[in-house]
C-alpha cells in the first residue's frame, strides 16, 4: 500500500483512486466496520454512541467507505480523498501529549477569537492608511534603476511578466490591501514591496511598513506567549489533578430539604423533578481547583492582616484617648 501511494501517478484521478478505492483500502475499511459492529453488539447502541471516540470511529469509517464508492462512480470527484486520512485523528486518543495539545487549543479558543478580532481591526486600520497613501501608484514597470526593478517588470506576455508578479501587491482596494498586508505579515520578501513604494513615492513611506511590522510582531508575540503559557498550565494541571478529582469538581451536588419542599408543594406524589447540572471547564475553574489550597491560605492571610490592622487602629485610638485624658 505504501509503495503504491509513493509511486507517481499519471493523473490526479488515478492517484485518488489508488489512494482511497483500492482493494486494501476496502479491506481495512471492512475491518474497521466489523470492529464497530462488534462493539455495538457487545456494548449496546446507547452505551456505544455515548462515547465520543466511538461515534467518531463509526462516522469516519462510514464516510471513508462512501468516499471510496463515490471515487469509483465519479472519478473526477477527487475531493473525497480528504475523508480517508481523517482516521489519523485517533492519535489524539492514543497519545496523551496530543490530547494535551488539543486541550490547550480548547482553553485558548476565547483568546483566539479576541486575537482574530484584534488582527482584523489592525488590518483594516493599516489597509485604510495604505489606500490613502499608495492607491494612486501603479507598480507595473516601476522602480527603474533600482534593486527591485526586475520584480516589477510587466508585459502583456504572461510568460515574461515579472519574476513574482509583485506588481499585484498594491493598495488599490480594501481586499487587495488585505492580501498585501498578509504577505507583509508572513515576511514574504516584504522589503521588495517596501522598496518599491519608497522608490515611487517617498523615502519616508518606509515608516508605514515598519510600523505595521512592529504592530504585527507585538500581537503575534502575545499570541505565541499565550499558547506556551496555556500549554504549560495544562501540563502542570494534569500532573497535580487526577481524573477522579476533576470529575468531582465538575459535578454539582444539590441538597433539597424535604420539609421545605412539602411547604411549597401541596401534593408531592404528583410531582416529579430532576436536576441536571453542568459546569464549564474553563481555565478559571481549573485554576481555582488546582490552587484551592493556596487560595484558602491567601484568604486566611488576608483576614489575619485585616484583623491586625483593626487591632492596631484600636490600640492607636486607645493611646490617643489616654493622652487626651491625661
Amino acid at each position: 500500500m505504501l509503495i503504491r501511494i509513493m509511486t507517481p501517478s499519471d493523473s490526479l484521478q488515478e492517484g485518488a483512486r489508488d489512494f482511497c478505492a483500492s482493494w486494501d483500502t476496502f479491506l481495512f475499511l471492512s475491518l474497521f466496520l466489523m470492529e464497530a459492529i462488534l462493539k455495538i453488539v457487545g456494548l449496546g447502541w446507547t452505551e456505544y454512541i455515548s462515547s465520543g471516540w466511538n461515534f467518531f470511529d463509526l462516522s469516519v469509517t462510514l464516510l471513508a467507505l462512501c468516499g471510496s464508492f463515490v471515487i469509483l462512480l465519479k472519478p473526477t470527484w477527487t475531493v473525497v480523498v480528504i475523508l480517508r486520512p481523517l482516521r489519523l485523528l485517533r492519535l489524539f486518543k492514543l497519545k496523551k501529549r496530543y490530547r494535551d495539545i488539543f486541550g490547550t487549543l480548547v482553553l485558548l479558543s476565547p483568546l483566539m477569537w479576541s486575537t482574530g478580532i484584534v488582527m482584523m481591526v489592525m488590518y483594516y486600520f493599516f489597509a485604510i492608511i495604505g489606500m490613502e497613501l499608495f492607491s494612486q501608484y501603479d507598480l507595473r514597470n516601476c522602480c527603474v534603476n533600482s534593486t527591485v526593478e526586475d520584480f516589477y517588470k510587466y508585459s502583456s506576455n504572461s510568460s515574461t511578466s515579472g519574476i513574482g508578479y509583485y506588481y499585484l501587491n498594491n493598495f488599490s482596494n480594501l481586499f487587495t490591501s488585505g492580501v498585501t498586508l498578509f504577505e507583509l505579515t508572513v515576511v514574504n520578501n516584504w522589503f521588495i514591496i517596501m522598496d518599491a513604494y519608497a522608490s515611487i513615492s517617498d523615502t519616508y513611506s518606509r515608516v508605514y511598513f515598519m510600523m505595521f511590522y512592529l504592530a504585527t510582531m507585538v500581537v503575534l508575540t502575545i499570541v505565541v506567549a499565550s499558547v506556551l503559557e496555556a500549554f504549560r498550565f495544562r501540563i502542570q494541571y494534569k500532573k497535580q489533578t487526577s481524573k477522579r478529582d476533576e470529575e468531582q469538581m465538575l459535578h454539582e451536588e444539590v441538597v433539597v430539604d424535604w420539609n421545605s419542599l412539602q411547604r411549597q408543594i401541596q401534593d408531592v406524589k404528583l410531582v416529579s423533578f430532576s436536576y441536571i447540572g453542568r459546569r464549564r471547564r474553563t481555565r478559571d475553574v481549573l485554576q481555582r481547583h488546582m490552587y484551592i489550597l493556596e487560595i484558602s491560605q491567601w484568604l486566611q492571610e488576608a483576614e489575619q492582616e485585616e484583623r491586625d490592622d483593626i487591632n492596631s487602629i484600636i490600640d492607636e485610638a486607645q493611646i490617643n484617648a489616654r493622652l487626651i485624658s491625661a
